[in-house]
């Protein structure tokens, strides 16, 4: 086997604010270690705190084409 070589796009995922709809959340403090574990995030805009599954901004990709 070889390598191979593909073309993919590059998306930014944030998580909107559950709250005011508006701002988008980021993380604030160490991830909990519950189970499973969750990582503290603030809204931007209404200043809301809420525990999510994943760091948010995330990077996705898919292939291009």
């Amino acid at each position: 086997m070889g390598l191979h070589r593909q073309e993919v796009k590059s998306f930014q995922v944030q998580y909107v604010c559950d709250a005011c709809e508006e701002g988008y959340m980021e993380p604030k403090g160490p991830m909990l270690m519950s189970h499973p574990p969750l990582h503290p995030h603030r809204c931007r805009n209404c200043d809301v705190s809420q525990n999510l599954k994943h760091v948010y901004p995330i990077i996705e990709m898919e292939v291009a084409g």
